[in-house]
């Protein structure tokens, strides 16, 4: 969104610019670093010139939108910051390619990527980046599982199939599929859904998905609120104030034990606020249960406040004078294996 920036006074303030502060893509793919380490043989995948260029000329555009007067200026230099982006983008785009070919995808393409709208961080943001990144994550990460979801295709071709019980969609995919070309589609949005949650599970970049439980490597469902919070830990700075809307199924469940174990062993955990879902989110089923998570990248754990169990939202602004005092020692040895985050509701202050 451009403000109409007038050239004569005006009793009205103008709107702030927020172009360049609200950005879109797929988040849980593409360059986090600023700092792109050398490989093998000691070079750099971006030279010194282009780490420099790479910020200068974006960061330029920006600014210069930012305090645009009119708002032909404003527009010009959007556009210019736009198109140094995309000028920038290809370098990332084959680093990234490079991660997949790492994770065994051997023959993707840089087109096949792309598809996925990756989203390169230090790129888009690359005034935030160049002050050393953010100061604050405030969060509702998807509670999906990465899968091929007929809502989300076929919606594509009929726009009430979402709204449909069960066995009349299985009828509207057996129509639509009839259609060779709405086939073929279907089954490249299979395979592409596939290779994503495979590089989620194969690749390096994600590495608290698949927990040891027993000796045995529990098998990862790919949850997005999982791979968000991982995410979330890689993108900050010591110091960074984070709070997430998170589903309950990370704080007790196997999956969730390696995300656990570093979040008492590198953040300071201040607040755990665990809510059944009776009359917060009608559109979800009632036995749901979430949290809200607020924690600190900074050191270790030593205690956290927690509370369970809450069905009223306004437990937010009273969890100082209501919570439990829970010590580290208790939330490690409640479930060794498990790590549970949900020990028993008993106070301690």
């Amino acid at each position: 969104m451009v403000a109409d920036i007038e050239d004569e006074p005006s009793e009205v303030e103008p709107l702030p610019n927020i172009d360049f502060n609200v950005r879109q893509g797929n988040s849980l793919i593409g360059q986090l670093d600023t700092d792109i380490e050398s490989n093998e043989d000691g070079d750099s995948d971006l030279d010194s010139w282009e780490v420099k260029t790479r910020f200068e000329d974006v960061k330029e555009a920006i600014k210069k939108h930012k305090k645009a007067e009119t708002s032909v200026e404003a527009q010009e230099w959007r556009k210019e910051a736009e198109d140094r982006i995309e000028e920038h983008r290809d370098k990332f785009d084959e680093i990234l390619r490079r991660e997949f070919q790492d994770a065994g995808f051997d023959d993707i393409t840089i087109k096949e990527i792309r598809e996925w709208s990756p989203f390169h961080w230090p790129l888009e943001f690359a005034d935030v980046f160049e002050k050393g990144g953010f100061d604050v994550f405030i969060g509702n990460p998807p509670w999906d599982m990465l899968y091929a979801n007929r809502d989300d295709f076929f919606i594509r071709y009929d726009e009430q199939f979402r709204t449909y019980p069960s066995e009349e969609k299985d009828g509207v995919m057996e129509d639509l599929l009839s259609n060779p070309k709405v086939a073929w589609e279907w089954e490249d949005y299979k395979e592409s859904m596939e290779t994503q949650a495979d590089f989620f599970t194969q690749g390096d970049v994600y590495k608290l998905q698949s927990p040891v439980v027993g000796g045995r490597t529990m098998p990862t469902k790919n949850e997005l609120s999982a791979l968000f919070l991982e995410r979330v830990f890689r993108l900050s700075r010591d110091g960074v104030k984070v709070s997430l809307l998170l589903p309950g199924t990370i704080f007790g469940g196997v999956m969730g034990k390696d995300l656990r174990m570093h979040l008492l062993d590198h953040t300071d955990v201040e607040n755990l606020i665990g809510f059944e879902n009776k009359g917060i989110f009608e559109a979800i089923d009632d036995r749901y249960r979430f949290a809200i998570l607020t924690f600190r990248i900074w050191g270790k754990t030593s205690a956290l406040r927690g509370i369970f169990n809450q069905r009223d939202m306004d437990i937010v602004y009273r969890i100082e004078d209501e919570a439990v005092n829970i010590p580290r020692d208790v939330l490690v040895s409640y479930s060794p294996e498990g790590e549970s985050s949900h020990p028993s509701p008993r106070r301690s202050k």
